[in-house]
């Protein structure tokens, strides 16, 4: 399925979903930089049908420079995208940014709440906690260098940290915000 290029915010945005994260970060009052800069990344971290480039390039959909933070849009995650995902987490979090994974924006349960990922690289681990941090919360390894091929739970990435505490009302709202936006026939959002 293609993605429909999306105008919002003076944006032209590669998809409808990127276009509502935009909404979203808007409503939160989050300064955001859609796809600033691409950066070349080491592979760290290899599926067996991509095992011979050494670098690949990797360009992430948002930063949001107070929390000093990348953002990566996916509708859905294939191997490649894995592949470009995950390397280009390492990469930025190793460098001092850390990387959100957004999938669709969240629909919130009762009493609970369905977060982001968040993608933190240490001691040659990538792994993922929820965002925003309201709470401690239990981290998942999704990728360690000593077993470079063995990538794990990437597609559960996409479906969020489900915790038992309600998301803050400011985002529940932004959430709701970005779920209601229409961007047909020249509406922005």
């Amino acid at each position: 399925m293609l993605s429909v290029e999306t105008e919002y915010g003076g944006y032209r945005f590669r998809s409808r979903l990127e276009a509502r994260w935009a909404v979203a970060f808007d409503e939160l009052g989050i300064v955001f930089e859609y796809e600033p800069e691409g950066v070349k990344v080491p592979l760290r971290f290899r599926t067996s049908w991509y095992p011979r480039a050494a670098v690949m390039r990797y360009l992430p959909d948002f930063y949001l420079p107070e929390f000093n933070l990348w953002a990566e849009v996916k509708g859905r995650m294939g191997a490649q995208d894995d592949m470009k995902t995950l390397n280009g987490a390492a990469e930025l979090s190793d460098h001092g940014s850390d990387v959100l994974v957004l999938g669709d924006v969240f629909r919130q349960p009762r009493g609970q709440s369905r977060r982001p990922w968040r993608l933190t690289f240490s001691e040659g681990e990538l792994v993922a906690s929820a965002w925003p941090e309201t709470a401690v919360y239990e981290e998942e390894l999704i990728a360690s260098e000593s077993d470079p091929q063995a990538i794990g739970h990437s597609i559960d990435l996409l479906r969020g940290y489900v915790c038992d505490e309600p998301l803050p009302k400011e985002y529940r709202e932004a959430f709701r915000a970005a779920q209601r936006a229409r961007f047909e026939h020249g509406e922005s959002g």
